[in-house]
């Protein structure tokens, strides 16, 4: 039997690409009522969007059925619907000395709950959307993520330390919401 040879490789003969991780592109639209300007708000969030795992796929549990010492598993019907996720974004301040991406996603969480006020709000106002697209090295759109009714849950905190010159001040926002709308492409194979 001959060795395995390059000609004979499936992926190599398809002319199959890898595809790039840090090709992507992230549009959230917040809250009406958290907005200044939507055109200026969604793209400064598109711009300081770092990194977003796309975990589409949750564990599944199974339930297990007895005949005296034997067991059958059958996988069961997911205990949530709903998908928790997080995005990374950039925190920069502007030449007057406004740190406006973390303003924006703060304005959006105290939405949920405001810690100096006390206030609260509806859903209905708390919701934004977040669609995530991710494309090839031409800019054709491979994947596409929608999150709908989404809602902030957390944004971590700030962290200073004098013993790392380089670092800079990078966010968490953990967010949550009711589904998604999971779009690709697929030949059948």
């Amino acid at each position: 039997m001959a060795l395995p040879h390059f000609r004979n490789i499936v992926t190599a003969n398809s002319i199959a690409e890898p595809i790039y991780q840090n090709l992507f592109e992230l549009t959230i639209d917040i809250p009406t009522i958290v907005q200044t300007n939507s055109t200026e708000n969604r793209r400064l969030l598109l711009e300081n969007a770092t990194s977003i795992a796309l975990n589409m796929t949750p564990d599944i549990e199974s339930v297990s059925q007895r005949f005296k010492y034997s067991t059958r598993k059958y996988a069961a019907t997911p205990q949530q619907t709903h998908i928790d996720f997080t995005i990374k974004f950039n925190v920069n301040q502007t030449d007057k000395k406004s740190v406006d991406v973390w303003a924006l996603l703060k304005r959006w969480y105290d939405l949920a709950w405001n810690s100096q006020t006390g206030e609260l709000h509806y859903k209905i106002d708390m919701m934004g959307q977040i669609t995530a697209q991710l494309h090839d090295r031409t800019g054709e759109v491979i994947r596409r993520v929608d999150f709908v009714n989404c809602q902030i849950k957390s944004i971590t905190g700030w962290e200073f330390d004098w013993n790392d010159s380089a670092a800079i001040v990078s966010v968490d926002a953990n967010f949550v919401a009711d589904y998604w709308n999971d779009t690709y492409f697929t030949t059948g194979a």
